[in-house]
């Protein structure tokens, strides 16, 4: 919920950027052909789209309503999913599943492994930082430092970029937050503030390059080649910078909705 306006703000800069640098220099087209283009997009599309929209319907419906906890969400998720694979897609739109279904559940369970050592790992980690002091010592450091919240920010807005450019989000996530809360609570920055920041820092960090693993995923679903996608981005980054630091330094745009639902 944190994050959703901020999302909806980097959105709007998107699609400022997006007609006003590359709107224009499309090929005129009739406004009647643009109408019908569109229509027929959307009716074609529109079937296999809802069918994916409603595991977030589900998901957040279900968690928000009460009728099951976050963990059970993800359970229902998942047979949802098979649900619309095997099912819904085959039987109503002709599509079959690109992988088998015990490739897909070996997949998930090599990926759910992964997660749970490095969440082992990161508990460990952070029991070795609380019995050793570590985290105490590093606000007496930076408190010697600054003790201004707002150099805090923009310290931390360079350090998760920097991550974002380097690691996995949920890595960066699970490593570093047992650590840098607690700092950023002493500095008088609210928890749920300061995990928007470290979210969105990391998210545009994974479409900067040198590594941009976002960056691949898309260049090898459109072919093309990293050199071809970086020039027409640039303009995107130039947004991403001031969005970052007004979601950094207007604490409200964060915490409005999330106030809104206790």
């Amino acid at each position: 919920m944190s994050t959703l306006l901020p999302g909806v703000l980097l959105g709007i800069f998107f699609m400022v950027v997006n007609y006003f640098v590359y709107g224009r220099r499309q090929k005129k087209i009739t406004e009647p052909f643009r109408l019908r283009l569109f229509a027929s997009g959307v009716q074609k599309a529109a079937p296999k789209a809802i069918v994916a929209f409603i595991m977030p319907v589900i998901i957040f419906g279900g968690v928000y309503s009460g009728v099951f906890t976050a963990t059970e969400a993800g359970a229902v998720s998942v047979f949802y999913g098979l649900l619309a694979g095997w099912v819904i897609y085959p039987l109503f739109f002709k599509t079959k599943a690109d992988v088998s279904l015990s490739k897909t559940i070996r997949n998930s369970a090599v990926n759910s492994a992964a997660i749970a050592l490095l969440i082992a790992s990161a508990a460990l980690v952070g029991r070795m930082v609380a019995l050793g002091g570590v985290t105490k010592q590093l606000i007496d450091f930076l408190m010697a430092i600054t003790t201004s919240k707002y150099v805090f920010i923009l310290v931390i807005n360079v350090i998760f970029f920097i991550i974002g450019m380097l690691l996995e989000t949920c890595t960066s996530i699970v490593l570093f937050t047992p650590i840098l809360v607690p700092i950023a609570t002493a500095y008088g920055i609210d928890p749920v503030h300061f995990g928007a920041i470290m979210l969105l820092n990391l998210e545009i960090g994974l479409i900067t390059p040198p590594f941009a693993a976002n960056l691949f995923v898309a260049c090898r679903m459109s072919n093309t080649t990293m050199d071809e996608i970086i020039k027409p981005l640039l303009p995107f980054y130039g947004v991403c910078l001031p969005v970052l630091l007004i979601v950094s330094y207007i604490p409200a745009i964060v915490l409005w909705l999330p106030g809104l639902t206790g």
